[in-house]
């Protein structure tokens, strides 16, 4: 009943990763040296504090920003630098955070805390080895000493940053919080239950069968020996019924009210569920709610993440940190965008010697032309001439440089042939237009 799992584990995972992204970022942060013949995205590109960022954090960075921007449409329209320079800005953000709490916060959280969180908060949700394998394994954890880390640093963050959003007179109104916090124990409360299975559930035999089976328990019948003799499930005929953990999302609303009002050792009349009928017997209840207490420290960590206070924060911290872009495919985009067109140009123009990216070249000519260094955008106009011959946007700018270093006859020749060979082509033609109106040319 794996789905059933992930559905209680949801509930878990929303109430602690409320502010800062706690699952996926069980990497440490700045690397050890790794061997020469790594690379890909992420080798060697940024170093915090003269220490290069593992190359795994650029990957739960990626694969992180990808997930979150699958449902927004302004992402589409976003070039692949931009949305690469988002995840560096995202790695940045994290490398700081994390290595200013787990170094210099003051914080100290012990291995007993840790253990204690994960006994009360996460090992209910998966009581059997299984479950709690199948945890690690959704959660993307290569073992237990992963998650162990991971809410070391979410207890470290929740200690630091509530005490600031406290400092600084952030609160919850009470109605709001009342409300959330009464949801709150709702989504985590839970039962512990025995089932008996039985398929067919068209089957006018499999209808009389679980009717039955009901009546029997009703008369004082062994659900134990019922299950073991009459299920249609492997699993719950050798454990005397299936022990399973339910929660109100894995039945529907009118189900879950029924489950969740009867009493402990109650049987419930027969449940239609997917292909099967059930015949559950409740045993306990259980809750995983944090105290009201805790629940509020949740929210305010929530809250001081949305605020201003947090953004001067951690702009204060990056201040204080020393941060290098090393790779030049991410750092050549911050010099483009931040106006220094001259250097953006130079560095996109090795980029393109070094990989033949005509992205990289394009890039190159359209920075110098902003930085106004028409020699260097005639120059590289020529190169992607060479290089691509059919693609006249190269012959375009060429003859505008030319036009404006005084070759006045050489580039209206140029505009000319331009003008033949684009007749069927209504892309090049507009940029032909905008060419000669940009140069008070008329046709």
């Amino acid at each position: 009943m794996k789905s059933a799992l992930f559905n209680r584990l949801s509930v878990l995972i929303y109430s602690i990763t409320l502010f800062f992204n706690l699952y996926g970022s069980q990497t440490e942060c700045l690397a050890k040296p790794a061997p020469e013949s790594s690379g890909g995205f992420g080798y060697q590109a940024l170093k915090i504090n003269n220490r290069f960022v593992d190359q795994k954090i650029f990957s739960e960075e990626r694969n992180r920003f990808f997930r979150r921007s699958k449902a927004n449409p302004a992402m589409m329209y976003k070039s692949e630098e931009e949305r690469m320079d988002l995840v560096l800005e995202n790695v940045i953000d994290r490398v700081v955070v994390e290595d200013f709490l787990l170094n210099r916060s003051g914080i100290r959280i012990t291995p007993d805390e840790t253990r204690a969180y994960i006994k009360q908060y996460i090992r209910p949700h998966c009581p059997s080895p299984e479950e709690f394998a199948s945890y690690l394994h959704k959660q993307r954890y290569n073992n237990e000493q992963d998650l162990h880390k991971e809410i070391k640093l979410y207890l470290t963050k929740t200690t630091y940053f509530v005490k600031l959003a406290k400092e600084a007179g952030q609160t919850i109104p009470h109605q709001e919080l009342d409300s959330l916090f009464s949801k709150h124990v709702d989504d985590n409360r839970f039962v512990v239950t025995r089932q008996i299975v039985i398929s067919d559930l068209d089957s006018i035999k499999a209808q009389e069968l679980v009717h039955d089976l009901y009546r029997q328990c009703g008369s004082g019948a062994d659900f134990s020996a019922l299950a073991a003799q009459y299920s249609s499930d492997e699993q719950a005929r050798s454990a005397g019924g299936l022990n399973r953990l339910i929660s109100r999302f894995d039945f529907d609303s009118v189900t879950a009210n029924r489950i969740f009002s009867a009493q402990p050792g109650e049987v419930l009349s027969p449940v239609k569920h997917g292909l099967h009928y059930l015949l559950i017997k409740v045993e306990k209840f259980i809750s995983t709610s944090h105290p009201k207490t805790e629940f509020t420290d949740m929210q305010l960590l929530k809250k001081f993440g949305d605020s201003e206070l947090y953004k001067k924060w951690l702009t204060e911290q990056k201040s204080k940190t020393s941060i290098s872009i090393t790779d030049p495919a991410l750092n050549v985009y911050r010099l483009y965008r931040s106006g220094q067109y001259d250097k953006a140009g130079a560095l996109y123009e090795k980029l393109y010697l070094k990989h033949h990216k005509e992205f990289h070249l394009k890039r190159a000519i359209e920075s110098f032309e902003k930085a106004g260094k028409t020699d260097q955008q005639l120059r590289l106009a020529q190169r992607g001439i060479t290089a691509y011959p059919e693609d006249l946007t190269y012959h375009l700018t060429k003859a505008e440089c030319m036009y404006r270093q005084g070759q006045i006859s050489e580039a209206r020749a140029l505009l000319q042939d331009i003008e033949l060979r684009s007749r069927d082509n209504l892309y090049i033609t507009d940029l032909l237009a905008k060419t000669r109106a940009k140069l008070g040319i008329a046709k």
